[in-house]
């Protein structure tokens, strides 16, 4: 895939409820491909930065945050395996090796109107994903995914500051019409991180 990291639509028999552009104000015109729309983007210096072959994620949570490490652990791995699959020719020995995710909070509850925001900075030096809670983090993380050329196994030179607009941002799944096997269940699951989505009612 040439141009970012597009996530995939979700399945046709889904009602979606509440899928509108999720996020505040809009971004100015530029070529960088985030969903849902950031609300502040500035890629004025967008040129490319070069990920290396040992591209990997950083989590760092304060002292006493296992349940929040552990999360951000385990999503460090899948969005990893996500970005290492660009061609392996395109990867590079240089670039960026690492991007350090902060985060504030120790408390790791996912509760309706948890703190979503985060700050995600990419330079030609550094890469940086700033949250107060671990749910703002995976925002991000979901985010930089996007970002990432295959073709290139690089990501433009970017700023985002971004918040969810509605704390409420789900979709219906009827099983009670439509049969969904558990392997399909988590295929709409996978497609609601991509999406930024936090609420599934089945």
């Amino acid at each position: 895939m040439g141009m970012g990291m597009v996530p995939l639509l979700l399945p046709p028999l889904l009602l979606l409820v509440n899928l509108v552009p999720t996020l505040g104000a809009a971004a100015p015109a530029s070529d960088v491909l985030v969903w849902p729309q950031p609300a502040h983007v500035d890629a004025s210096g967008a040129s490319d930065v070069a990920l290396s072959a040992s591209f990997a994620f950083a989590p760092l949570t304060p002292p006493g945050a296992a349940e929040a490490m552990a999360l951000l652990s385990a999503a460090s791995q899948r969005y990893a395996a996500r970005i290492h699959e660009s061609d392996p020719q395109a990867r590079s020995r240089g670039g960026l090796d690492e991007l350090k995710v902060q985060v504030s909070s120790v408390n790791a509850t996912l509760t309706q109107g948890v703190d979503e925001s985060y700050e995600l900075s990419v330079s030609a030096v550094e890469a940086t994903l700033r949250a107060q809670t671990v749910f703002g983090a995976l925002r991000g993380m979901e985010s930089f995914a996007q970002l990432v050329n295959t073709s290139t196994h690089s990501v433009p030179a970017v700023s985002i500051n971004d918040a969810p607009r509605f704390p409420y941002r789900g979709i219906l799944v009827d099983t009670a019409r439509h049969y969904l096997n558990v392997s399909r269940l988590e295929q709409i699951v996978d497609s609601m991180e991509m999406h930024k989505l936090n609420v599934l009612q089945v």
